[in-house]
């Protein structure tokens, strides 16, 4: 008897997830509307697009000079590079921030690839723009740490720190201030 109760049960049950029944004018619409959660290969949308284009042109405007000061990082150096234009900033002797701005992908290129991340974790919204630490290979251990942000569909930047061989506790810590930074720059225009 008990039996039969499961399978009436799981009969109900799996009447309720079944699908629509037709009346030959075509499939009744589904009740529930479609996810819009992203997929593992697709980034959370940007809901305010950021106009970046100023600091794509002059990555080193990217951090303040305050910011730089704190750290006590030298000059930045501008560089192209395959992903588009960086400016990278040394600190503390052996210490490097750099940021990378791309105009062609945005965050989703970083999602899609992630199978070839030795880690991926997206991070909590940074001002309200999704973000995720990912690198190709984990040098967190001695201090260094990738921070993506999305700024656009189809923009985003990178933040990467070298910790100084002296300080290498708290590299995601340190991007992930630093691309606060970064955005509250592009923010203010």
């Amino acid at each position: 008897m008990r039996h039969v109760g499961a399978f009436a049960l799981l009969t109900v049950v799996l009447a309720a997830c079944g699908s629509p029944e037709t009346s030959g004018d075509g499939p009744t619409p589904s009740a529930q509307p479609p996810s819009l959660a992203p997929t593992d290969f697709q980034a959370p949308a940007v809901t305010t697009p950021l106009d970046t284009a100023r600091l794509q042109k002059a990555p080193c405007d990217s951090l303040t000079p305050e910011h730089l000061s704190s750290l006590g990082a030298a000059d930045g150096a501008e560089q192209r590079n395959q992903g588009g234009l960086t400016c990278r900033w040394t600190y503390g002797g052996d210490g490097a921030v750099t940021v990378l701005w791309s105009a062609e992908a945005g965050l989703d290129a970083v999602y899609q690839t992630r199978q070839l991340s030795a880690y991926f974790e997206p991070l909590p919204e940074l001002d309200g723009y999704p973000a995720v630490t990912s690198e190709r290979h984990d040098n967190r251990p001695t201090g260094a740490c990738s921070i993506h942000v999305g700024t656009a569909e189809t923009t985003m930047f990178t933040v990467s720190v070298q910790q100084p061989r002296t300080q290498v506790d708290t590299p995601c810590s340190t991007a992930t201030a630093a691309a606060s930074v970064v955005l509250a720059t592009a923010e203010n225009g």
